[in-house]
Formats: structure tokens, C-alpha cells, sequence
């Protein structure tokens, strides 16, 4: 016995053989006709030796089957072969016998792998899609950005960009640092004061300032918060500072 399950076609009922067993047969449809070939196969599976049933006449088959003129019918569309010895089902080796079955089986995980495969690449592509759109929210300039901003107090912008000041450079206050770090600074303490960064990006670049001492203390300033505030480049080109001391 090679199994306990048989292959049987998704559109076997439209085969024109089927046709054929219904037009020459008592079958009335091919649901009749598949079942029948269920039967028959399903018996050829359990009883045969490699589709070979020797004994077994065609009247014996049109009895089993409930059918007369099946076996005869089988034998002319190519389902059916006839000897003296026996009764023989073509193409056993390839549809029915146990590697047959491994290679169905193995050709049915490999879809359902491919399948899988599919679905997982949708749904990463998917999520990779709402990342993308949860992070070009999260950077791009709105109204809403442009209300806190408006709502700066450069008085009390001056006053915080003077304290982190006077951490990073020898207690000097904010319009005596040079070159183009004073800007940068001033430009995070506005962005701090009206909401729209987080304070404690700017404390811990200020911190990282302080350990690094770098010589280039504008490019380092604007580097280490770009990294630990991801809208620091779009907000940082909306501040347009008041003036000098930023009044």
C-alpha cells in the first residue's frame, strides 16, 4: 500500500474523458464520475501491485464501481488497460505510488513556502511602508510647527541658550561665542523653549560638548543633535533668529 491518500485533480470534473464516462455510461454527472474514479483509484492504491490487479476482470470492476460499461469506458479514453491476466491502471509509477506522492508533497511545500515567503514580504513591505510614513510625519515641517514657533519668548530663549553658554565655554554667555556655533545654540534653546524639542536632546549634546571639547564646536553641536533629534535639520532651517543677542 503506498499511502493513505490518493492525488486527485481541482478540474478533473471538466476532462473530456469524464465527459466521455458520462455520455457512455449511467453516470449521470461528474460528480458521479469523480466519485466513481475516486473509488476505483482509491482500490488501485490499496490492492494493486504498482497499478497491476491481476484476477480482476472489467465486469468485476463495473460491479464494484455500481456502473456497467465504466471499465469499458475507462479503457477507451487511455484510464484503463485490459489483459488476460489482469487489469492495469496507466502511469501508476507517476501518480500513485510513494515517490509519486513525495514529489506532490514536496512540490506542495514548496508553494506553501513560496506562499509564505509572499506574505512575509507584503506584510514587511507594508510595515516598512507605515515606518515610512510614521517617520516622514515625524520630520516634515506643518502648521502646527509654525504656531509654536511663533509663540517664542526670545527673551526666555536667551536666557536658557546663555545657561548651556556658560556650560560649554568657560562661562561665556551667548553672543560672545564665535563663529558658527553661536547661531546653532541659540537655534536649540529657541526650539526648547517653544516646545518643539525635547530638552533633554539639548542637555545631553551639551554633555557630549563637555566630554568631547571638539575644535570645531558649531559642527560637532549640530552633528550630535541631529543624531538624537531627528527633526533638527527641518526645524533648525524655520528659526529665522531676531538678532544679534536675540532680542
Amino acid at each position: 500500500m503506498a499511502g493513505d491518500w490518493i492525488k486527485m485533480r481541482h478540474d478533473l470534473g471538466d476532462d473530456p474523458a469524464v465527459i466521455t464516462l458520462i455520455a457512455e455510461t449511467s453516470c449521470v454527472d461528474a460528480d458521479h464520475v469523480v466519485g466513481k474514479l475516486h473509488k476505483l483509484w482509491s482500490w488501485a492504491d490499496r490492492q494493486s501491485r504498482k497499478g497491476h490487479a491481476p484476477g480482476v476482470t472489467p465486469q468485476w470492476l463495473d460491479t464494484f464501481l455500481g456502473c456497467q460499461g465504466f471499465a469499458k469506458v475507462l479503457k477507451k479514453v487511455g484510464w484503463l488497460r485490459v489483459t488476460d491476466e489482469d487489469i492495469v491502471i496507466p502511469k501508476f509509477d507517476r501518480h500513485m505510488s510513494k515517490s509519486a506522492k513525495n514529489r506532490a508533497l514536496a512540490a506542495r511545500r514548496k508553494v506553501t513556502q513560496r506562499s509564505r515567503t509572499n506574505r512575509d514580504n507584503v506584510v514587511t513591505r507594508e510595515e516598512k511602508r507605515r515606518e515610512e510614513t510614521s517617520l516622514d510625519r515625524s520630520i516634515r515641517f506643518d502648521s502646527n510647527d509654525r504656531r509654536h514657533l511663533d509663540s517664542i519668548s526670545w527673551e526666555e530663549t536667551a536666557e536658557l541658550a546663555n545657561r548651556a553658554a556658560r556650560k560649554l565655554i568657560d562661562g561665556q554667555v551667548v553672543d560672545r561665542v564665535a563663529g558658527t556655533f553661536r547661531p546653532t545654540l541659540f537655534t536649540a534653546a529657541a526650539l526648547v523653549q517653544c516646545g518643539l524639542m525635547p530638552a533633554a536632546a539639548l542637555a545631553e549634546t551639551i554633555q557630549a560638548m563637555i566630554v568631547a571639547k571638539p575644535k570645531r564646536p558649531g559642527g560637532y553641536f549640530g552633528k550630535v543633535l541631529a543624531d538624537k533629534f531627528e527633526r533638527w535639520d527641518i526645524l533648525r532651517a524655520a528659526v529665522t533668529l531676531p538678532g544679534k543677542d536675540g532680542d
